[in-house]
């Protein structure tokens, strides 16, 4: 179900994510704008498991929140009584991903149109015009605009948001999580997250070998794999020894505690 915007002109349409009655303004000159304005979603499994861990009054970010999809999602399950702090810092993104709270009524959302890193820098974004949620920082390869944009040291930014227990970290920013993690780990140390979900899209060597996976594992994270599933979707134990075509792109740190526990059966129940 969608429809074209009017007030937003030919270079906006609204479309309504799926299982949800969430609204969402995207732009369908892009890929993914165009596949969620057409189907709801762009990557279910993504949005599966953020609303099977989430609970109405929960604490949550989503870090690279692209267009606002996940986003959107996340702050849909926490609910009014919950908060989502999403940070995006391509313009474009995030002032869609804001005006997309409005509608939906998600003062529980909040947008941060800066990176997150391990330092207080600018820096420069690069953006492939036919995919925007492939901007990254560091690899230019295929950009075919650069701006520049403003990064904040993310344990500082933890800090300062206050928010209490973190149920879940969801992150997706293109090879730069590692930055990320990088910034936040003392804050992270002391304010572990029941779950951290991330992307790895590049693999070199086998999945415990990642220098992401690395950084979480000291952290005190095992991890479960989230796989391709058209039907049924479930996730799977990671083996670390495994490389390549045989590992999913997206994988869930689950904190090593009862409460870890508990969430991942919730979270793998039917």
């Amino acid at each position: 179900m969608s429809r074209t915007l009017t007030e937003g002109g030919p270079e906006e349409a609204v479309a309504q994510i799926r299982g949800t009655g969430a609204w969402l303004f995207v732009p369908p000159d892009d890929c993914i704008g165009a596949a969620v304005h057409s189907f709801g979603d762009v990557d279910h499994k993504v949005t599966w498991v953020s609303q099977r861990i989430l609970r109405p009054g929960d604490a949550a970010l989503g870090i690279g929140a692209n267009l606002g999809l996940v986003a959107i999602a996340m702050a849909d399950a926490v609910g009014t009584r919950g908060h989502f702090e999403a940070f995006e810092p391509k313009p474009r993104f995030a002032e869609l991903a804001r005006r997309s709270a409005e509608p939906n009524r998600f003062d529980q959302l909040t947008l941060h149109e800066v990176a997150l890193g391990r330092t207080n820098a600018g820096l420069t974004l690069d953006i492939p015009n036919e995919n925007m949620g492939r901007a990254s920082i560091g690899r230019s390869q295929g950009a075919d605009e650069a701006i520049q944009v403003l990064q904040r040291h993310a344990g500082e930014v933890l800090e300062d948001l206050a928010l209490g227990p973190i149920r879940l970290i969801k992150m997706d920013v293109e090879g730069y999580e590692t930055e990320i993690i990088a910034g936040a780990e003392g804050y992270l140390r002391r304010n572990p997250p029941n779950e951290i979900l991330f992307e790895i899209n590049e693999y070199h060597g086998a999945f415990g070998e990642q220098e992401l996976v690395i950084q979480l594992n000291a952290l005190g994270y095992p991890f479960v794999e989230i796989p391709r599933c058209l039907w049924r979707m479930r996730l799977r134990p990671n083996d670390p020894a495994s490389a390549g075509e045989l590992l999913a792109d997206d994988t869930l740190a689950v904190r090593l505690d009862a409460k870890g526990d508990a969430i991942l059966a919730q979270t793998n129940a039917y």
